[in-house]
């Protein structure tokens, strides 16, 4: 497999509660069930929730416990806010209600599903959201009320008011990132290595996408299509000597729409540093005149062009480099591991670069149109990184090296 998918680790916090950490594609993230709680609250009109989760997430569904009322079918349907409580934006309601029959109809106990997958909620990491359980129907079942067993959330009695002493059964289901795997390209500060894909054009709408694991600070380029000393169409994606990365773009009459400014720098900046010896992904999107970065699918900076830049240079397209001041020395290269790296005519949704950002993609897929150009980097050996679209092959340049873990 090219992405290793992570295992499930199961940490049991206190008396009914598990945190479920290191997911890889849609799996269950948080279970909080019914061990030591009340299984006997009546709902009346709501109950609610709040929580978090680790990672970013693409919200797939939430299910609550819920006992049957004794004589009378009961519907539900579930609202996802926004932070704290339910004072803040309504993100959502789920895509499906529930209709539950009565207990003398024989109909159990149990966790019921609330899907929210064809929504395209994506969950910031370590960011608090509420779910709220909403009764539609005359009468209500019972849930199951428990202790303050889950430590990133609290019960909503009524679905608005805070009891910190307690939580709701519930589970959370979601798509996470999984860091890259076992096949990868070693590039080198050192010796000046790169991947030279030739001339690969800026589409007008994009996203660009890149699994990257620096091993030293410095300015570094990770993809580009950009002449070092020329300031009209200038693209490239870099870190920064704090290890930020960085975003840069203008058009053929170099102006770059408010992207950089002497005093400002960068406008689109991750928050913090990446990590030494880590992977991390990030990703670039223009859609007109919006452009966004995001790292590990979470969107760190979002800046809206006084104009709509347009790329109409002739550089080639290059991972690891730029093309220097001379006009043919490699500038600013890359040390570090780089993996899976992809370029879309079109500016994907956060939602949809969660999504595939953790495993290859292959033909047939819906969206494999849209692919301008795809290295998965895995080929191993040979001076050629092999486009997975049989359009624009990347040379090997100065000796990057195929990494293939143990």
């Amino acid at each position: 497999m090219k992405h290793l998918a992570k295992l499930f680790l199961y940490g049991v916090l206190a008396c009914g509660t598990t945190l479920v950490t290191g997911q890889a594609n849609a799996a269950l993230l948080i279970n909080v069930d019914t061990e030591g709680c009340h299984t006997n609250v009546a709902i009346n009109n709501a109950i609610g929730q709040s929580f978090r989760v680790n990672a970013a997430t693409s919200l797939e569904k939430i299910e609550i416990w819920i006992k049957p009322e004794l004589y009378y079918t009961t519907s539900y349907a579930m609202e996802l806010y926004e932070g704290e409580g339910t004072s803040g934006a309504l993100l959502g309601t789920s895509a499906t209600t529930m209709t539950l029959g009565s207990q003398s109809d024989g109909t159990p106990s149990g966790f019921q599903a609330f899907s929210f997958t064809d929504l395209g909620l994506v969950l910031q990491d370590s960011h608090a959201y509420t779910f709220r359980l909403v009764r539609i129907s005359q009468y209500s079942g019972a849930f199951s009320h428990c202790g303050n067993v889950y430590p990133d959330g609290n019960e909503y009695w009524l679905g608005y008011s805070s009891d910190s002493s307690h939580d709701v059964a519930f589970r959370l289901y979601g798509t996470q990132a999984s860091a890259p795997g076992a096949r990868a390209l070693q590039l080198s500060s050192s010796t000046g290595s790169y991947v030279d894909v030739g001339s690969l054009s800026i589409p007008e709408n994009f996203t660009i996408e890149a699994w990257v694991k620096p091993e030293s600070a410095g300015t570094q380029m990770i993809l580009t299509k950009d002449y070092g000393c020329v300031s009209a169409n200038q693209f490239r994606l870099q870190l920064e000597p704090t290890n930020k990365a960085a975003f840069m773009m203008s058009d053929g009459a170099a102006a770059d729409g408010g992207l950089w400014s002497a005093s400002l720098s960068y406008k689109l900046q991750s928050s913090s540093a990446l990590p030494f010896s880590a992977w991390s992904h990030l990703a670039v999107t223009k859609s007109g005149n919006v452009f966004t970065l995001y790292v590990n699918g979470t969107a760190e900076a979002t800046y809206t062009t006084s104009v709509n830049l347009l790329h109409s240079g002739t550089q080639p397209f290059q991972m690891g480099s730029r093309v220097g001041c001379s006009g043919t020395a490699p500038d600013f290269t890359f040390n570090g591991l780089i993996d899976e790296v992809r370029v879309w005519s079109v500016a994907r949704t956060q939602a949809d670069i969660v999504a595939n950002m953790s495993s290859p993609l292959f033909s047939p897929n819906p969206a494999w149109p849209d692919l301008k150009g795809y290295w998965r980097l895995d080929d191993g050996s040979g001076t050629v990184a092999r486009d997975e679209k049989n359009v624009y092959p990347g040379t090997l340049v100065n000796g990057p090296v195929w990494f293939i873990a143990n």
